[in-house]
């Protein structure tokens, strides 16, 4: 991984660029937990990991992109299933003790791995908020997150395959309260 951080003429800039990877995994015999059928080979983790923020005058615009072969939450990608790509962007403003700030999430994955060459995993969330500096080390915040996951044959709610039933799985909270830092 590699990291840049500089100024020019008032303008940040925060970048990183990165790589890993590894080795493949066979199992023998069963997966634990079975999954509806799943392979027993996987393929080596390979994945790029790029991002870059700017910031000027209070603003800042930025976003990060994964891709490749992983799945679920750094996961190893069963053998035949489809390469992931996970990215982020936002935008913040920042002025005196208000800061107002909103991102948005995608990540498509093959998830479950009964369903290779079926269907795969659509994720998107959706994050705004403000926060207001009271007084040093005193912060009060409000936000809100909208998620949603969706694949095809795939229970959301018991992670059974092969059914149509519950295959999307969507979540709203708005938070408020404050936070004491020292």
């Amino acid at each position: 991984m590699g990291r840049y951080q500089g100024n020019f003429g008032g303008l940040g800039v925060y970048g990183i660029l990165g790589y890993s990877g590894s080795g493949h995994v066979h199992v023998l015999g069963s997966v634990p937990g079975g999954l509806g059928g799943a392979p027993t080979a996987y393929n080596g983790f390979s994945v790029g990991d790029g991002g870059l923020a700017l910031t000027y005058a209070g603003f800042t615009v930025g976003g990060n992109v994964l891709w490749g072969a992983f799945n679920g939450q750094v996961n190893l990608k069963p053998q035949g299933g489809v390469n992931a790509v996970a990215w982020v962007g936002g935008a913040q403003y920042a002025i005196g003790p208000l800061t107002i700030a909103a991102s948005y999430i995608n990540y498509q994955q093959q998830g479950a791995a009964a369903m290779i060459n079926k269907s795969q995993s659509y994720n998107d969330e959706f994050a705004a908020g403000i926060t207001y500096s009271i007084a040093p080390g005193l912060n009060a915040y409000a936000e809100y997150l909208y998620g949603q996951t969706h694949q095809g044959g795939v229970s959301q709610i018991t992670g059974t395959t092969g059914t149509s039933a519950n295959n999307d799985w969507h979540g709203q909270s708005i938070v408020i309260g404050t936070r004491v830092q020292w």
